[in-house]
């Protein structure tokens, strides 16, 4: 399967999306939105500043573990990654997510999908 972004519903009802890698795994999860909308304009932003280094910031929790945050014109937060144990799985994680093609396909996967019988 191709790298894609993902729109979701979490278990509160909120919209967000997942940037997965072309092995399925999940690179970027954003922020929670209310809407669908919003959720699909924070993909925009992401296609624009996920290839910018400067956009990509490492950080290390209390526990040490790493992840990145991306942010958009340094104001807004649009996602983080999963937590890894060191920089250097970080730096893998960070090459992947600019590796994804800029017209990854953006996948809905917030309504339930119906299986006929």
């Amino acid at each position: 399967m191709t790298a894609r972004f993902e729109l979701v519903v979490d278990g509160r009802g909120k919209f967000h999306f997942q940037l997965r890698s072309k092995d399925d795994e999940v690179l970027l999860r954003g922020m929670s939105c209310a809407n669908k909308a919003l959720a699909e304009a924070d993909v925009s932003m992401t296609r624009k500043a996920m290839y910018d280094v400067k956009q990509l910031i490492p950080f290390m929790s209390h526990d040490s573990g790493h992840f990145l945050v991306l942010k958009f014109e340094a104001d807004k937060t649009l996602a983080r990654s999963s937590r890894v144990s060191t920089p250097e799985e970080l730096a893998v994680i960070a090459r992947r997510i600019r590796a994804v093609p800029e017209d990854a396909p953006l996948i809905d996967n917030t309504t339930p999908q119906t299986t006929e019988h």
